[in-house]
């Protein structure tokens, strides 16, 4: 699931029309004074409801335009994002994130770099 439970908080806040600095701080006042106290009536929500606001999240954050983009991006990175996003599923996004980070690693340790790094330029 991308992301954390803020950006759910941070959606309904701009849709709402909050757009400043105080719209933040009157979200993360109202945050604190559910967790501080009505904690008792938070914990009767079934985790399955939970979930269901969760999934919601995921599908209203997620970049669709991805899938548009797949046929005009090097091929390898298409790969890249499949395997990335293969590897959160199955296991962690921090097991993915690590595994990116030493793919990208071991091109510049080679003295390769990847298209998408060059210059445009030819330099």
């Amino acid at each position: 699931m991308g992301g954390c439970a803020m950006i759910g908080q941070s959606m309904i806040n701009i849709s709402s029309g909050g757009r400043g600095r105080l719209s933040g701080i009157v979200a993360a006042s109202a945050l604190l004074f559910f967790i501080m106290f009505t904690s008792q009536y938070i914990e009767q929500i079934p985790i399955a409801a939970l979930v269901g606001v969760m999934l919601i999240v995921v599908i209203k954050t997620f970049a669709w335009s991805t899938f548009n983009i797949m046929n005009k991006v090097p091929k390898w990175d298409v790969v890249v994002i499949v395997l990335v996003t293969v590897l959160t599923v199955k296991y962690d996004l921090a097991i993915a994130v690590i595994l990116r980070r030493d793919h990208l690693g071991g091109y510049l340790c080679m003295g390769k770099r990847p298209a998408h790094s060059r210059p445009q330029n030819g330099r």
